[in-house]
């Protein structure tokens, strides 16, 4: 009976998508957005003025926002310095180009601070975080909306990398906060991640194609404003932030230095039915068509005991790479969760450390790494998708818009 709905529901998504409703059926069934849990202040060019306000806070405040902290832990927390942990910093650097974080120069996008929202509507800003920095953005996306995104700087040790990270459902920069921390705590590397359309205080609506704006939006500006190397910049797509993740580094006009999948998704329709044996020309993100044009090297990792997206999905993706470097099934873990449990935690940490030293290696190593990685067909078949000409007139209508918005400045 179950299948039977499956296939139903499969069906009804099609016919109506023929009928031209398939945005408005994603918009209603595939995203949803929550409440806005934070907010972003455009910074004082004052940093005299904005250190004195900061530290201007009660002490009660203070001790709310280290009750919020307390979600968001690092190994030292853990000690487990006698595991190696203690000298990761140092191991890292030595992979190290010679250059520090990259510079901005001739900023397009002004910074903000970032502050938490708690349930009574009150602004929290977080308190300064040892060893990184956190920088607010608004971005310009499609039609001029802005897109909100965060960026969280290792000040110890300065890195050359950063991780590009595209959110699961349900989820804004608020509730990514602790994430973002966790991850640039213990990786020691920069973490920059965005919202999607229609979430937090990103504005225009919530689709498919918008939301692959947004993460071209925010590969631009990590490599145009923050001058990240292209080869440095790792994409991590959690659940239906795989769709984007991999659609960008499937896309030859964005080589990168690596690809993670977390929790993601073979295809929309997939997780409705994983018995589908090919994909329907309305899917969403078709990850397991598009992986296979990727050539960087590809993480993926998926829980087992996953009642959201099954973990047959992440196999598919596994079997379809060119370049994976380890299919990782993680026992008695649902959807979420690998980076929180107890006994999975220390090891996921490891594994992302390795793929990072891989990447790191690689820029040392090889002198043509941005053209290798560059995604390139397994094959001249084209995909008979949706996406296909969508996204090529979804380009040349964005690129008007600039066009047009260039033309009015200079007039």
């Amino acid at each position: 009976m179950s299948n039977l709905k499956s296939s139903l529901t499969v069906g009804i998504f099609q016919s109506l998508s023929f009928c031209g409703l398939r945005q408005k059926i994603l918009k209603n069934i595939a995203f949803q957005p929550p409440k806005v849990s934070y907010a972003l202040k455009q910074r004082l060019e004052d940093n005299t003025t904005q250190s004195t306000n900061k530290n201007s806070f009660s002490l009660k405040q203070i001790e709310c926002q280290s009750e919020i902290r307390q979600k968001s832990k690092s190994y030292d927390d853990e000690n487990i310095n006698s595991l190696g942990l203690i000298d990761l910093a140092e191991e890292l650097m030595q992979f190290s180009s010679g250059s520090t974080s990259p510079t901005r120069e001739d900023p397009m996008y002004p910074t903000h601070d970032f502050y938490l929202i708690d349930e009574n509507g009150k602004e929290i800003i977080i308190p300064k975080q040892e060893n990184l920095e956190l920088t607010g953005y608004f971005l310009k996306g499609r039609k001029g909306h802005r897109i909100a995104s965060l960026y969280v700087k290792s000040t110890f040790p300065l890195s050359d990398m950063v991780i590009l990270f595209s959110h699961g459902n349900a989820s804004d920069l608020g509730y990514m906060i602790d994430t973002l921390i966790d991850l640039c705590t213990n990786l020691r590397i920069n973490v920059f991640a965005y919202e999607y359309s229609g979430y937090g205080l990103s504005q225009g609506k919530c689709t498919d194609l918008n939301i692959i704006n947004n993460i071209q939006v925010a590969y631009d500006f990590l490599v145009t404003q923050l001058k990240f190397d292209p080869t440095k910049i790792i994409v991590y797509g959690y659940s239906i932030g795989s769709g984007p993740s991999v659609m960008l580094v499937s896309d030859n006009e964005f080589p990168v230095g690596g690809l993670v999948v977390h929790s993601g998704l073979s295809s929309g329709l997939r997780v409705v039915n994983n018995k589908l044996k090919s994909t329907p020309f309305y899917d969403i993100f078709p990850n397991v068509d598009r992986i296979k044009n990727v050539t960087c090297p590809v993480f993926i990792m998926h829980g087992l005991e996953d009642e959201i997206i099954d973990f047959t999905q992440a196999k598919l993706l596994a079997n379809n790479c060119q370049r994976l470097y380890e299919y990782w099934e993680v026992e008695n873990i649902g959807h979420s969760g690998i980076d929180t449990n107890a006994e999975h935690r220390k090891k996921y940490f490891y594994k992302l450390r390795d793929f990072i030293k891989l990447i790191q290696q690689e820029n040392q190593t090889i002198k043509e790494l941005k053209q290798r990685n560059t995604a390139s067909p397994k094959n001249n078949k084209s995909y008979n998708h949706y996406y296909d000409n969508k996204l090529r007139d979804f380009h040349l209508i964005c690129k008007k818009i600039e066009d047009q918005d260039s033309i009015q400045k200079k007039a």
